[in-house]
């Protein structure tokens, strides 16, 4: 079922991490506003959306409904085109690291992963997946660069430079990508 996105956590944004302050969050900001390209990378048609931007199709929105609605090989397909597609803005943007931000285990999952820890491609794309799969939930933010999941499999990227290639390979993978500042920037 589709939810709107800005409904992730009601109308607040996640738990602020303990070095938070109004004072970081305008230097985010203003990191941000230096990523001048940003997207939202979805699987879904932006043709199907009506007049305040919402997708008005039922999907499959989580990792919870293989096997009820989505099959094992078209999620994973999913998944794996998400997680390619992430990790190929950065490379053509030359990131090779980013770090974590505002890091959620509600489920109390064992996981190695701490706040403020800089990973890299390799272990974003494994950690990415964790986030896909509701595992954990967090922000993967580095200077004018940043991947953002949101619910109902919605990905924000900002890079610093524009990166055909990888919206073109988004595309092949049968993504959508569209220039949308992402919700969780100002998130704390």
């Amino acid at each position: 079922m589709q939810r709107n996105e800005s409904s992730r956590y009601g109308c607040a944004y996640p738990a602020s991490s303990p070095a938070d302050t109004p004072a970081v969050r305008q230097k985010e900001r203003n990191t941000f506003a230096r990523a001048m390209y940003q997207y939202r990378v979805t699987k879904y048609n932006p043709v199907f959306r009506d007049e305040k931007g919402r997708y008005t199709r039922e999907e499959w929105t989580s990792f919870g409904e293989i096997g009820e609605i989505v099959s094992v090989k078209e999620y994973i397909r999913v998944e794996a085109a998400y997680i390619e597609t992430a990790i190929g803005f950065l490379r053509e943007s030359d990131v090779v690291e980013l770090q974590i931000r505002g890091l959620e285990n509600s489920k109390k999952i064992p996981t190695l992963l701490v706040e403020g820890e800089q990973l890299s491609l390799k272990e974003l794309a494994s950690t990415f997946r964790k986030v896909l799969r509701n595992e954990i939930w967090c922000r993967f933010e580095g200077e004018s660069t940043f991947v953002h999941f949101g619910w109902d499999y919605y990905m924000y990227v900002g890079v610093s430079k524009d990166c055909p290639k990888a919206r073109a390979f988004a595309e092949k993978l049968r993504l959508f990508v569209e220039e949308f500042q992402s919700p969780y920037i100002n998130a704390g």
